[in-house]
């Protein structure tokens, strides 16, 4: 009977499914945060820094959505502001987006043109259309998280590489697919 294990065993890992990620698409797109409570919010740029939420609460002229492409590698993001997507003006470009590295005691993820040595800006891919960020082992990782901002409308987008705990974190993920909206024609559930 063992030895039936060890044959059948290697025949049923090899059917397994395997975990294939894909490369960052070739157009632009937007990211959605998806979390508990959150259904689909944008990222968006505003002073270097990343916010999932509504670009339009913002006071601020630069502040943008982001409409994100693929960078110099095939696992680097680049950030430019979607104007159309909320009525903005924002004239920044070109944005390398970064996570913070195992070092950084800041959990904060942004843009720059310039990132310290310390950030992450490589790694990222996707599974189906859910972002992830590969680490230098090959761990495949979606550690992002949101913290409501003062304004009770939008969140700080984060990344725990630490580990360490921060009040009011929701645990989200990051996807390329834009939430569903009812249309005008959905029925009155009232």
């Amino acid at each position: 009977m063992l030895a039936l294990f060890y044959i059948v065993l290697p025949l049923v890992a090899a059917a397994s499914p395997r975990l294939t990620t894909r490369a960052i698409p070739d157009e632009a797109f937007t990211l959605y945060g998806y979390g508990e409570g959150l259904g689909g919010l944008p990222v968006y740029y505003d002073n270097g820094i990343a916010y999932i939420g509504e670009v339009s609460f913002v006071n601020s002229s630069q502040a943008a959505q982001v409409a994100f492409t693929e960078g110099t590698t095939s696992t680097t993001l680049v950030a430019n502001p979607n104007n159309t997507a909320a009525g903005t003006n924002a004239t920044w470009s070109n944005l390398t987006y970064f996570l913070p590295g195992t070092t950084n005691t800041d959990h904060q993820t942004g843009f720059a043109s310039n990132v310290s040595a310390s950030d992450v800006t490589t790694g990222f891919t996707f599974y189906g259309k859910t972002l992830l960020n590969k680490d230098t082992s090959g761990s495949l990782q979606s550690l992002w998280y949101a913290v409501q901002n003062t304004d009770d409308i939008n969140y700080q987008l984060k990344w725990n590489s630490t580990g360490a705990d921060e009040d009011g974190a929701i645990s989200i993920v990051l996807r390329s697919v834009e939430p569903t909206k009812p249309t005008s024609s959905a029925p009155d559930r009232t």
